[in-house]
């Protein structure tokens, strides 16, 4: 719960009001949901943000809505590449990604957001870049993560 009052506190002061807002609704919900203790401080939140905890959606539905909103934060302004596993290497757990302008990057199946039996060559996907480093070629590198199969 602490992690998710502190990114309301940082988008407040963004003033990024509705992220913030939305944030002290999940927190909220999880702990009506679960039936945990809801102490003074967060009713105190959710007072000073005027949400109407009769007219809040689940928690599921609030995490599904505010993904887009951890995605930018993490990713910033970095723009989404798009390309297509080239090879599945290291019995399934690896591979490389390869842009439509031929560059490659490794990647981890770890970072594939979708059905494990959808990662398959050829799958067209959407991703970010990570700096990472080869321990191979001893230097720095990008690594694709945040991978989504694209389906058109």
């Amino acid at each position: 719960m602490n992690l998710y009052k502190l990114l309301a506190d940082l988008l407040k002061i963004q003033n990024k009001i509705q992220e913030a807002k939305t944030h002290i609704e999940l927190i909220y919900k999880i702990r009506f949901e679960n039936q945990w203790r809801i102490d003074l401080e967060l009713l105190d939140l959710v007072n000073s943000y005027n949400i109407d905890k009769n007219n809040i959606h689940t928690a599921k539905e609030l995490m599904r809505d505010l993904k887009k909103t951890w995605e930018t934060l993490k990713f910033g302004d970095q723009e989404v590449l798009r390309g297509i596993i080239k090879i599945i290497i290291s019995e399934g757990k690896a591979g490389f990604v390869e842009t439509e302008n031929k560059k490659s990057y490794f990647f981890s199946t770890k970072d594939f957001k979708g059905r494990r039996d959808l990662i398959k060559e050829g799958l067209k996907v959407s991703f970010f870049l990570k700096d990472s480093f080869d321990k191979k070629k001893n230097q720095p590198t990008k690594n694709a993560v945040n991978i989504k199969p694209i389906f058109n």
